[in-house]
Parts: C-alpha cells; sequence; structure tokens
C-alpha cells in the first residue's frame, strides 16, 4: 500500500500456525472460560476445571481425564438406560402411524 502513497497500518499476521501443544493449550482455556463465565457455580466450577488459580498441566491433565473416562462412561451409561427401558417397557411404534395401521401379533409382516 506505500507504493500507491497510502500510509495503512501494518495488519499482524502470523506466519507460523500454531503448534499442536499451543492449539491443545488455547481449546483448553476456551473451555474453561466459557464455563467460569456461567452464573452461581461458574466460578467454582471454573476453578475446579483449572485445578487451581492458573493454566498448567493439572488442567489439561483433569480434560483429558474428562474426555477419557467420564464422556465414554456417561455414554456407556446412557445405552445401559436405553436398553434398559426397551427391555422394560417394550418398543413402540412411531407416532405418526395409527393404530389401525399396525401388525397384530398373528400379522405376518
Amino acid at each position: 500500500m506505500r507504493e500507491a502513497g497510502i500510509d495503512a497500518p501494518e495488519v499482524a499476521c502470523p506466519t507460523t500456525p500454531l503448534t499442536p501443544a499451543s492449539v491443545r493449550r488455547w481449546a483448553t482455556v476456551v473451555a474453561v472460560n466459557i464455563n467460569a463465565s456461567g452464573p452461581f457455580l461458574g466460578p467454582y466450577l471454573g476453578d475446579f476445571l483449572r485445578g487451581g488459580s492458573e493454566f498448567g498441566a493439572t488442567t489439561l491433565s483433569r480434560f483429558y481425564a474428562i474426555h477419557m473416562l467420564l464422556l465414554p462412561g456417561g455414554i456407556a451409561a446412557l445405552i445401559g438406560a436405553h436398553l434398559y427401558l426397551v427391555t422394560r417397557l417394550g418398543i413402540t411404534a412411531p407416532p405418526w402411524l395409527r393404530a389401525k395401521d399396525l401388525p397384530r401379533d398373528g400379522d405376518r409382516l
């Protein structure tokens, strides 16, 4: 732009991409700050997830543990609850089918 006689401010543009370690760190910082901004329990949750007042190895360890233990455990619990309810209550017809359209016990599909 200087060739055209216009003095424009230099735009800061990184020349190298972030390393995988810095991407993990900043993703964790953003996730903790989102949780910490919640009302009532947000600050306490942010301190717990952060593992103190600073981001560090404890923070990354907690996020790794959450993603490797709690999320798969929660998914397994939901699948187990679903299977329990299906065996306990049975399978129902979709809501868009009327009762007269459903096959009866003796009918062939």
